[in-house]
């Protein structure tokens, strides 16, 4: 949500952390849930039900639903905030993850790219909601931030 967020902050504004930009300028996201009214299958609305009912309280704090909830679930998803001036973003997300559908990250992409913001989709084959040998994926990111924050390219490889 960082990533498509932000704004370029207020200049008249009598608060001067209300003047500064709150835009991030890079971002690498894991298996992350982009889109909650279509949740695995299109219409499928999920604010903390099926896999995600472990986590109602996230959605709701007294875990009961207030009125009409696609309104809610559009503006707690990331996908519909996606603008053409937002950061470049890579989306790290295993095949077969239980938990946030890689179908999330495809989403994200597919929109970040229609915005012509720079974006990749690093797809973990036969990967669950997470894996032990990150180290790879980590080398990406850091490449990724490398390529778009100014840093040390001849330290880690353009992936």
């Amino acid at each position: 949500m960082l990533g498509v967020g932000g704004d370029d902050g207020n200049p008249r504004a009598a608060d001067p952390v209300e003047r500064a930009s709150s835009r991030v300028q890079a971002v690498v996201a894991f298996f992350p849930p982009t889109d909650f009214l279509d949740y695995g299958t299109s219409g499928s609305l999920n604010l903390g039900t099926g896999v995600l009912a472990p986590y109602r309280r996230a959605f709701y704090h007294d875990e009961k639903p207030h009125g009409d909830e696609k309104p809610y679930a559009r503006s707690i998803s990331p996908l519909f905030a996606v603008t053409p001036d937002d950061a470049p973003t890579l989306l790290i997300h295993g095949d077969k993850d239980p938990l946030v559908p890689i179908q999330q990250s495809e989403l994200m992409l597919a929109k970040l790219s229609q915005a012509g913001v720079a974006c990749r989709l690093r797809v973990k084959k036969d990967r669950g909601h997470g894996w032990n040998d990150s180290d790879a994926d980590l080398q990406a990111a850091r490449a990724w931030f490398d390529r778009y924050l100014g840093g040390d390219s001849k330290k880690s490889p353009q992936r």
